[in-house]
């Protein structure tokens, strides 16, 4: 992809796909449990993508988040080709959920979209905590 960036758009899946797989790394048993532990360890080690959908839950005391995000390229048109980033987010208050934003053909840089999926994260959380007092 870096060498043909048109070969981009041969890789990809769906929002509901990305969310379904890191939903069943969780809860499932995909993989050897030793396997597993170290990919769950990994993301939610993840440095990457902060500005994304960790944004809103940063100072949200005792929220844990595993994550992994992806990026594509600009294209000469400054098309950004993808921005994205999937999440299993474990609340303080045992609430959990995943979420996927996966960002293609954006009129705008990185910094851009990564704003744009932060701000559905802020609105899944927000919606979430409109009913649950306890956040």
């Amino acid at each position: 992809m870096q060498a043909d960036h048109a070969k981009a758009y041969s890789n990809y899946t769906s929002p509901l796909g990305a969310a379904m797989l890191m939903e069943r790394l969780f809860t499932d048993s995909l993989v050897s449990r030793e396997k597993q532990s170290f990919i769950k360890a990994t993301l939610g080690e993840c440095t990457t993508g902060k500005d994304r959908i960790a944004t809103p839950l940063l100072e949200v005391k005792g929220a844990s988040i595993a994550h992994k995000t992806g990026s594509g390229y600009t294209n000469e048109q400054g098309i950004l080709a993808a921005h994205n980033d999937v999440a299993y987010i474990c609340l303080p208050n045992g609430t959990r959920y995943t979420l996927a934003v996966l960002v293609k053909d954006f009129k705008g840089n990185e910094s851009e979209a990564a704003q744009a999926i932060a701000h559905v994260s802020s609105v899944v959380y927000s919606s979430l905590a409109e009913n649950q007092n306890d956040f």
